[in-house]
């Protein structure tokens, strides 16, 4: 392991505030989100000529097959009604504040919005064109996920702070005067390492290995020191598909937190390999963050509707049965996208309860307890 040098590799941050006092009162009929007609016109208008404020949820730009199996269809075709149906957010194109980390790496900041609030998603790209040891990569992840990493407004900030002013500057624009709501507790981690020399793809994953994931995925205070995990079983080793599959690749997860680590992808054995291999990468961190950003709203409206007593008046019983059946078939991979980290995180053990009232509303199976 102490070969090993990351060339390229980046980590999202995904954090959401779920609300609805706006479905309350007459709401301003040119928020996109607030009701199916409103929805329908600005979703037609971003499919057509395009639109001022927002985008499709996916950046063309991005190799993502997860809306394409979240719909059962490309994504571009889709009738805005179907969309409506599925929660498909649209995406905010206004940047609220100057995003920036210590080291000036390139930051994106996505935010999504839906009729019940905002996810936001923050990706920094911690090796772009460098040479890390894994040492040192450990280390500036954990300082941008525990310590003062990031500047909002070139002043210094924690991870959390960053993604508070974030959920708060997207809500104030999108939806003028609606307090916060339910929001993540925690933010989730998606850390993707893309391209890195030396990674011994042919040897399965060490206990050595599996404590410097668990360092950027389960975030420990005293990593060094942390109790780890049963080795290769899951929760913390997910399933994977077999194809391009070699005995020293992993998907590690945590409660908040999933690092993949395929260094049969990664390694570059021969000069063509690279750009595919680096590009199969890519699509499963996309479509890893799309699915954890379609998840946490989902989830976090679990949460609200069980604990907000209001909620219910907001949002009729075919909607919650609809949110309902989304989420189990997200947690079954049926008819959607297939993953073991979007059914990991449905049945996040600090909502099960809350999650398996909308699968009871939605007449689905539930999760079971552990």
């Amino acid at each position: 392991m102490g070969m090993t040098r990351i060339t390229d590799a980046r980590i999202t941050f995904i954090a959401g505030d779920c609300f609805t006092d706006h479905l309350d009162h007459d709401y301003e009929y040119l928020i996109a989100f607030t009701d199916e007609w409103a929805y329908d016109y600005h979703y037609n208008q971003v499919r057509g000529a395009g639109h001022d404020d927002y985008e499709m949820a996916w950046r063309d730009s991005q190799k993502s097959s997860f809306w394409k199996h979240y719909l059962g269809d490309s994504p571009g075709s889709v009738a805005a009604e179907t969309a409506w149906k599925q929660f498909v957010p649209l995406r905010l194109i206004e940047d609220y504040g100057d995003i920036e980390t210590d080291r000036g790496e390139r930051v994106l900041v996505d935010a999504f919005g839906y009729q019940f609030g905002i996810v936001v998603a923050v990706t920094v790209h911690v090796a772009k064109h460098s040479d890390l040891t894994v040492e040192s990569w450990i280390d500036r992840l954990r300082q941008l996920r525990l310590g003062r990493g990031f500047q909002v407004n070139a002043r210094p900030a924690t991870l959390t702070e960053t993604m508070a002013h974030l959920l708060d500057a997207f809500r104030t624009e999108a939806f003028p005067d609606v307090a916060s709501g339910t929001r993540s507790a925690e933010p989730l981690s998606v850390n993707m390492v893309l391209q890195a020399t030396d990674g011994e793809p042919d040897n399965a994953v060490t206990t050595e290995l599996q404590r410097q994931l668990h360092a950027v995925t389960a975030w420990p205070a005293d990593w060094q020191n942390a109790v780890l995990p049963p080795l290769g079983e899951e929760p913390a080793f997910l399933a994977m598909r077999s194809r391009n599959q070699v005995p020293g690749d992993v998907l590690y997860a945590a409660s908040h937190g999933r690092t993949a680590w395929r260094p049969g992808l990664f390694e570059r054995h021969r000069p063509q390999d690279g750009p595919q291999r680096r590009h199969t990468l890519s699509c499963l961190g996309h479509n890893l963050v799309a699915g954890a950003v379609q998840t946490e709203m989902l989830r976090l409206l679990a949460v609200r509707v069980a604990n907000v007593p209001g909620t219910r008046r907001h949002l009729d019983l075919g909607i919650l049965r609809r949110v309902g059946s989304k989420l189990d078939q997200l947690r079954r991979g049926k008819g959607t996208y297939r993953s073991s980290s979007v059914k990991l995180h449905v049945e996040d053990a600090s909502s099960r309860a809350e999650v398996n009232e909308l699968l009871k509303a939605a007449g689905a199976p539930l999760i079971p307890k552990p």
